[in-house]
């Protein structure tokens, strides 16, 4: 039971940090141009409290699409518990050159693209990204 409470709350910090987040930076004229976020990725590492987290151990998928239109959907799931419900979280997204904000109704949060990942954090977690 101890185990599963960890993992639950592990999912629900990985989804949260999305609407706990918040500001962005930068100044579109002193940025670089960079690639396009736009396309399907999926959480590949994170951090809560110190302690790293690897998704693929702990039996969580989660993935965002960015669309082209400017909507986002986060989708996560768990092959621990066979009857864990998928759980998803849609909102809109901007990028300004490595930066990234990503809205929903919980907030805004800021990520950065730097060399094909896109991390997004704050003081006690982070979650990154790969392109899938």
């Amino acid at each position: 039971m101890k185990k599963t409470n960890k993992v639950i709350a592990v999912l629900a910090a990985m989804i949260m940090v999305l609407a706990l987040m918040a500001g962005c930076g930068g100044n579109a004229a002193d940025e670089p141009k960079v690639e396009s976020i736009v396309g399907k990725w999926s959480v590949v590492s994170g951090e809560l409290q110190g302690e790293e987290l690897d998704p693929k151990t702990l039996g969580l998928a989660i993935t965002m699409e960015f669309k082209d239109d400017g909507s986002v959907n986060l989708v996560s799931t768990s092959s621990m518990f066979p009857d864990a419900v998928e759980q998803n979280l849609s909102g809109t997204w901007t990028q300004n050159g490595d930066n990234v904000t990503v809205t929903t109704n919980g907030g805004d949060a800021s990520g950065k693209l730097e060399d094909g990942k896109l991390t997004f954090s704050d003081d006690n977690r982070s979650m990154v990204l790969e392109r899938e």
